[in-house]
């Protein structure tokens, strides 16, 4: 049960059996099964909100979005299995994909150059990438409800869907031209050693220029003149929301934005744990009690 206050877990056993063995165990008290969606979660920390039909959603959405700051941004992302548990942007899903990241990056250019000769800054090309299928440091996600709705539906393989809603602060949301979203977009024209080498600057609060840097530097002025290090670096270690300009139909379509990642500890850390909490989880939006809203959705 250590992995449970964190997310649900998908169980393929009777509803008898899991209650009997958590009153065994003495957990009752604390974890529940969800005999709809065979979810066993943690009940102080979790609500789960199984939904069932349009009404059911907008209904924990009205009450869900009552809870929440003024101040807050809310996103959203469906997918459509629950046990896909890995909440990450594509290229850190396999170590095969982070550290080859620059040499996917020039080959996808090299082969389809007319297609991003046109793009003028360095979240465009990620995006057309990430169109293209290559993994990139960009999640996916929607201002639109209904969007997320339908993608967690849209897999029919799985009886049971999610849609994540994230609450992010408005000062944490940036626009393309943003000195610190240019600087993480940047990331793919240096290898992975040298994102390691800035990484671990960064966190020993050594943060002098040296050749690693100033080609770093050099890359974002080519977007943005005069653009600085100073100030925006110890950023590099986080990530942002994006809301993008709109440059295709489908984007436009979807209401679609998304979440950067720079150097995040869960990839770039050598003493960072395995069973470590994933990166997204604490931007879940909570009830008025706190606990992580969970919204399962059976189709």
């Amino acid at each position: 049960f250590s992995g449970f206050n964190k997310q649900p877990i998908s169980i393929n056993m009777s509803d008898e059996y899991i209650n009997k063995m958590l009153i065994r165990l003495g957990l009752n008290n604390r974890y529940e099964f969800n005999k709809e969606t065979n979810i066993l979660y943690d009940k102080q920390k979790v609500c789960i909100k199984v939904i069932k039909s349009i009404a059911d959603y907008a209904r924990y959405l009205e009450i869900a979005l009552e809870s929440q700051e003024d101040d807050i941004n809310v996103y959203y992302r469906g997918h459509g299995n629950v046990s896909y548990q890995k909440l990450l942007p594509s290229l850190f899903r396999e170590k095969r994909f982070y550290e080859n990241e620059r040499k996917m990056y020039i080959d996808l250019m090299n082969k389809c150059p007319n297609d991003f000769l046109k793009l003028t800054n360095h979240v465009d090309i990620l995006a057309e990438m990430q169109h293209y299928g290559l993994p990139t440091r960009l999640l996916d996600v929607t201002t639109n409800a209904l969007t997320a709705l339908y993608f967690a539906c849209e897999n029919e393989d799985y009886p049971v869907g999610e849609v994540v809603a994230f609450a992010e602060k408005n000062q944490n949301v940036k626009y393309y031209k943003d000195t610190e979203i240019i600087m993480m977009a940047s990331l793919p024209l240096l290898n992975f050693e040298e994102q390691k080498k800035i990484y671990e600057k960064v966190k020993s609060g050594n943060l002098t220029i040296d050749s690693i840097m100033r080609n770093l530097r050099e890359e974002i002025q080519m977007e943005r003149n005069n653009a600085s290090l100073r100030g925006i670096l110890e950023e590099i270690t986080g990530y942002y929301f994006i809301a993008p300009p709109k440059t295709n139909q489908r984007m436009l379509n979807q209401e679609g934005a998304f979440i950067i990642c720079g150097l995040i500890d869960e990839i770039y850390s050598n003493n960072t744990a395995e069973n470590s909490k994933p990166i997204f989880e604490d931007l879940r939006i909570r009830d008025k009690d706190g606990k992580k809203i969970v919204l399962l959705v059976i189709y």
